[in-house]
């Protein structure tokens, strides 16, 4: 009896955890960060501070079901591995965890903290995700309101979150000494590399638990215009050091999008689109097409700014075919603009590619965009989109053209907490009844069956608290119905 006791007690601990430990910071580099959420899987990527082999675990949440695991995958040092738990119920919430062994070493396994994930939510299901744009953290930045952003975003337990971009600013930062920025353009991959590592340290503190989806801003130097085939670019150094850091969607039945793969094997995952719940989310990337950098607020240089063709098309596509009942679209900044610089939001909505116009108000679009349907906001309004989302401009203000919101989306990092007019000076036209705001925080949108709420929670940090300055105060809010 104690023979057979003890094998049932050797299977048992086999197929259980070894040891557990709160986290895998010698053996990760920067934690694990979630991504690709699907209706049935979910991808964990993470970078392999040496060589190991590791396992993704998952079971229901607050369930005592057995550990399902993922198939073991190994990773040289340096190098990321994506584990992915598949066969999931859709719209079910689940617990799951990280099992590493260093190659070579003997012993038990080391495991990682649990964290929490959602599949796709069905048709009718409420539920609410979070935006953040520009977190920089340049000299411009605080690292202590950042950390205090991201905290608030964990603490709302949204789905997912969506990041507009302007978070490697490898077009002018390097590691400075105070781990912020240096103002010098990256040099080398290495400091290209570098860069990424810092930002993931900083995402992996909630995505963890928060799937992220990445939208590229100007400063992920990803620009057509940089672009040139060679692998000792700026260009082509920020696209494989991003890719490798984290894994944005690619077409794959349950996501559309950009299914080009570059020449050095590289899939740019730039624009792509899905649903959940009742609403579509629609990413885009106004950079990797434009292939002349304009320099003045010109229409012979303003009309350089575009889409291009291909993701134009899918836009159209994407927009016209879904039947959701919400339409969410994503950019850091607009095909056009009030400046070369691509500033403002509503006020400057009738221009160029995003508009149809040029300067002067005369209709341009079939002269610049032969053979193409319609301007963007012509099929954001045709199409019911709701909301536009963008950031680069480093605040807080709604405005509305044709039933669409035009939603600027705060800076979580600044390091001011009442800035700058930079609407006045952008040229912004806030919704009567709202104000442009310039300070620290993210967006929580919540969807549900009676319609859309947007809050702006604020971002204070610890000790910098006031009785008019509340860290998670709710600075302004709307709904739609």
């Amino acid at each position: 009896r104690t023979i057979v006791l003890l094998a049932a007690a050797l299977v048992l601990l086999a197929r259980t955890p070894r040891t557990t430990a709160q986290g895998l910071d010698a053996l990760f580099t920067g934690g694990a960060i979630l991504s690709r959420p699907t209706d049935h899987s979910i991808t964990a990527r993470a970078i392999a501070g040496r060589a190991l082999t590791a396992t993704m675990e998952w079971r229901v949440d607050g369930s005592n079901d057995e550990w399902r695991r993922s198939a073991p995958a190994n990773a040289a040092a340096g190098a990321a591995v994506d584990l992915v738990a598949d066969g999931l119920a859709p719209d079910t919430a689940y617990t799951y965890r990280l099992s590493v062994v260093p190659q070579g070493a003997s012993g038990p396994a080391t495991v990682g903290s649990e964290g929490r994930f959602r599949t796709q939510r069905r048709r009718g299901s409420p539920f609410s995700f979070v935006v953040q744009a520009d977190p920089h953290l340049d000299e411009n930045s605080s690292t202590a309101v950042y950390t205090q952003a991201l905290r608030n975003q964990l603490a709302d337990r949204p789905d997912f979150l969506v990041d507009l971009g302007d978070a490697a600013m490898t077009d002018r930062c390097i590691i400075a000494g105070d781990n912020l920025c240096g103002r010098d353009r990256a040099t080398s991959y290495d400091q290209v590399a570098a860069r990424n590592v810092l930002m993931r340290s900083y995402f992996a503190q909630v995505a963890h638990s928060l799937p992220l989806f990445l939208v590229l801003g100007n400063h992920e130097a990803e620009s057509g215009w940089a672009t040139t085939g060679s692998a000792a670019t700026l260009a082509e150094w920020s696209l494989r050091a991003r890719t490798a850091s984290y894994a944005n969607p690619v077409p794959d039945g349950f996501y559309s999008g950009n299914a080009t793969v570059e020449s050095s094997g590289i899939a740019r995952q730039n624009y792509y689109a899905f649903e959940w719940g009742d609403a579509l989310f629609v990413v885009l990337d106004p950079f990797a097409y434009t292939m002349k950098k304009p320099t003045q607020f010109t229409d012979a240089d303003m009309w350089n700014w575009t889409f291009g063709e291909a993701q134009y098309r899918w836009l159209v596509s994407t927009l016209t075919s879904s039947r959701a009942r919400y339409k969410f679209v994503f950019s850091h900044h607009m095909v056009g603009g009030g400046t070369a610089e691509v500033r403002g939001g509503a006020a400057f909505a009738e221009l160029f590619e995003w508009g149809g116009r040029n300067r002067d108000g005369s209709w341009g679009f079939e002269t610049y965009r032969p053979g193409w349907p319609k301007p963007i906001q012509q099929l954001l309004r045709d199409t019911g989109v709701n909301i536009w989302f963008h950031g680069h401009d480093h605040l807080y203000a709604r405005e509305e053209v044709d039933g669409v919101v035009y939603q600027a989306v705060p800076q979580p990092s600044t390091n001011r907490y009442q800035g700058p007019d930079l609407a006045r000076e952008y040229g912004y036209r806030a919704t009567p009844g709202d104000t442009a705001f310039v300070t620290p925080g993210h967006l929580r949108v919540s969807i549900d069956t009676q319609g859309i709420r947007v809050d702006f929670v604020r971002a204070v940090a610890p000790g910098e608290e006031t009785p008019t300055l509340r860290n998670g105060a709710i600075v302004t809010s709307y709904t739609l119905r």
